[in-house]
């Protein structure tokens, strides 16, 4: 690997890069992809996974996946072995072959079962933490608590979207200088600035699998407020889904029981997961996006916030939220939207009915949403972070 001066600092040309994630090419998993193609030159990326989806909504060639050149039943095998000794004996195949300069770990589990590998080689070993394997995991299987300490132990360096995210990994134990504020970027010139307007009817928009953290069901329940307390027609569009096939789970039984309670099935609908493409097209036709994520009481969470957060906000979208995790980090409130208390219907109700009532602020506050990202979200200046962070792993 060649190391040149420039601009005084070094960086690392013809730098191989791995990246390991349980999956690769999921709708809801597309920052990961995103991370992964967006790795300029000179630097080479290379995804490991166990699984690959939407292989013609994400083209990346370099890519090896465990179910498709080992077979299901070797990617049951990899599965077994990660539970029962903490390794995938293909992605450690594979990185002896490969000998990259540096593994990046997509979720904080990931990122163990590679610890031993990278100490092996002898490279660094950079993990992100999203949110279940922070907040979920240690809670809901609590010996991931000391297989986390041997992580951090280990690992180089631990990403995370912001200061909440940074908080909860420091409390299961990493060292507060070795975690990382990185923000997850989207490629800006996919979002056009719409500045929204009244037009009639109230477009509200929520977007995300059909899990509880979610908290659909208080966007149901404040749609219905707010149609009965303004009486003009509010409505809400949900995009996603409790899985590819729609399965009837538990959680969609709730948000089912909630329209229905609520009398709203002519007001709420529901789209299934859709393509990126048809998701843009969604956020360009809605007024406001509604994010009531919540902690729930198995201790899962956002972590740090949905990314369509920031997609909504490119658009020039007001976003209505709970305070939840790291969300007030990106939305600022009373200017690039209103928070509420998490879990406190009145509060988001009286934010909600306000941001309404007064449709002039939705410009200005749009505005605002856009240069937020424009500041810090645009993927083009966020992998060009991750490529320096990249580079000083390599040469310390």
């Amino acid at each position: 690997m060649l190391r040149v001066k420039l601009s005084g600092r070094e960086r690392c040309l013809g730098m191989k890069v791995v990246h390991a994630a349980y999956n690769f090419g999921k709708v809801t998993e597309n920052w990961i992809y995103n991370q992964v193609a967006g790795l300029q030159p000179p630097a080479v990326a290379t995804c490991y996974c166990m699984e690959r989806f939407g292989r013609d909504i994400f083209p990346f060639g370099n890519v090896r996946c465990v179910k498709e050149q080992a077979g299901a039943l070797g990617c049951y095998v990899n599965r077994v072995c990660a539970a029962l000794v903490h390794r995938y004996p293909q992605f450690a195949r594979w990185l002896n072959e490969d000998r990259p300069d540096l593994i990046h770990a997509h979720f904080g589990n990931m990122g163990f079962e590679l610890a031993g590998c990278a100490e092996r080689l002898k490279v660094p070993l950079i993990t992100s933490f999203y949110g279940y394997d922070a907040y979920r995991l240690p809670v809901e299987r609590g010996w991931w608590k000391a297989r986390y300490k041997t992580l951090f132990r280990l690992g180089t360096c631990f990403l995370v979207e912001g200061p909440a995210m940074r908080a909860k990994l420091i409390e299961l134990g990493c060292p507060g200088e070795k975690v990382v504020v990185h923000h997850i970027g989207i490629r800006l010139g996919d979002y056009a600035f719409r500045p929204r307007e009244q037009a009639g009817e109230v477009r509200l928009l929520a977007a995300g699998r059909f899990i509880e953290k979610k908290g659909f069901p208080f966007a149901i329940e404040l749609v219905a407020r707010l149609r009965k307390s303004s009486g003009r027609r509010i409505t809400l569009t949900i995009v996603g889904d409790s899985d590819a096939n729609g399965s009837l789970t538990a959680e969609k039984r709730k948000i089912l029981r909630a329209i229905e309670r609520f009398g709203l099935k002519d007001s709420v609908r529901m789209t299934g997961f859709v393509t990126q493409e048809r998701l843009i097209q969604e956020i360009y036709e809605h007024h406001i996006l509604l994010v009531p994520s919540v902690h729930t009481d198995d201790g899962d969470a956002e972590g740090g916030f949905p990314v369509v957060i920031t997609e909504a906000m490119a658009t020039g979208m007001p976003v209505m939220a709970f305070d939840h995790c790291d969300i007030p980090y990106v939305v600022k409130d009373g200017i690039t939207g209103y928070i509420a208390k998490e879990k406190d219907i009145d509060a988001l109700f009286d934010r909600s009915a306000y941001l309404i009532a007064h449709p002039e602020l939705w410009v200005n506050m749009g505005g605002e949403a856009r240069k937020t990202v424009e500041r810090g979200y645009d993927i083009s200046v966020t992998n060009k972070e991750l490529a320096d962070i990249y580079s000083r792993a390599v040469q310390a």
